[in-house]
């Protein structure tokens, strides 16, 4: 990502990405289905419709570390993959660069 993504934009429900739950082997302890983000920077964790847990979110862009997102708990890459917004978590060592995506979901009311 080039620039700030357009706040409106990055608004709403990204679900774990299918490869993802693969990468955990279904071992989903300690991580939610889906992260929410709202308007008022309010982030809901949660697994189906039930939040099982809420925080704060916040994105910023620099041009020597890209795009973020600062989830209270961690900073980690807000990026774009397969031409959607993903939320991008490493798990483990970062060199061996394995991890998660919450892929960011498409309202289909508009």
């Amino acid at each position: 990502m080039e620039s700030q993504p357009d706040f409106q934009s990055t608004l709403g429900l990204y679900k774990l990405s299918e490869k993802s739950k693969e990468y955990l082997n279904m071992e989903l302890s300690g991580w939610t289905t889906m992260l929410e983000l709202d308007k008022d920077g309010i982030l809901n964790y949660k697994n189906g419709d039930v939040t099982v847990k809420t925080g704060t979110w916040r994105i910023s862009y620099n041009e020597s570390y890209n795009c973020v997102i600062d989830m209270e708990e961690r900073v980690v890459p807000f990026a774009i993959k397969d031409g959607k917004y993903g939320i991008l978590i490493t798990i483990g060592d970062g060199d061996e660069c394995k991890g998660i995506v919450y892929e960011k979901q498409i309202d289909k009311s508009n």
